[in-house]
């Protein structure tokens, strides 16, 4: 009786492990210009709604930045590149999902002058 009941609890402890949901989620971020040429070196911050930083990634010469390990939760990316207009994602909810993979096109920043010319008398 003592094996059978030990026999049954171990099945029933095997399946529930095996029930339940898995804890590690991936974020995956592909970073582009406005031409959608990737971007090295990009800059890429995951945070908390409340705007603290979690953790920090540079994108590699494909422009993919990934962050692996991370809690079930919602969370804001942000992008920036030098000579970009920084780009914010809002909408990352890992509560559902195991996996968040969104592809960020950056926008140069306007310039505000071209050329400047001095002369003198």
């Amino acid at each position: 009786m003592k094996k059978a009941f030990s026999f049954l609890l171990f099945i029933f402890c095997g399946l529930y492990c095996l029930a339940q949901p898995s804890a590690v989620k991936e974020i995956r971020i592909i970073v582009q210009n406005d031409s959608r040429v990737a971007m090295h070196s990009a800059t890429v911050n995951l945070m908390k709604p409340d705007s603290s930083v979690l953790r920090m990634a540079t994108t590699d010469k494909s422009g993919i930045a990934e962050f692996k390990g991370i809690a079930a939760g919602k969370y804001i990316v942000k992008v920036s590149h030098t000579d970009y207009q920084t780009a914010y994602l809002s909408s990352v909810d890992l509560e559902t999902e195991s996996a968040f993979v969104a592809t960020i096109n950056l926008n140069p920043v306007a310039s505000l002058l071209n050329e400047v010319t001095v002369t003198s008398k």
